[in-house]
């Protein structure tokens, strides 16, 4: 494992204000608001989405930014549990990555 500072954390650092700016507008009526703030805030969600993490602090910090922004939708957060809708396979695949990047790291620290 690595000992050098994991650069998922400073791509999750980049994309708070990104987050934060699209969090205070989304439930405003203000659609041209919302459209400029969703396309940068997604664009580095998606690019943290497919990063490796290379230290644990990196997988934990995926992980909660994961539950923060995409939990609900991928039923993950306590009231969406056990809801009988499908995950479609993109959904699937997000949540598969992070557990396959938990089980190599989990591995590695054996």
């Amino acid at each position: 494992m690595s000992t050098q500072p994991d650069p998922i954390l400073a791509a999750i650092a980049d994309f708070k204000p990104y987050g934060s700016a699209l969090q205070a507008v989304m439930n405003t009526d203000d659609d041209q608001a919302v459209d400029k703030a969703w396309r940068p805030a997604y664009d580095r969600l998606n690019a943290i989405y497919r990063m490796t993490p290379e230290t644990p602090a990196g997988l934990l910090a995926l992980m909660d930014i994961m539950l923060e922004w995409d939990g609900h939708h991928l039923r993950l957060t306590e009231e969406r549990r056990g809801e009988a809708d499908d995950l479609d396979d993109a959904d699937r695949a997000l949540v598969a990555a992070v557990f396959r990047h938990a089980k190599r790291m989990l591995e590695q620290m054996q």
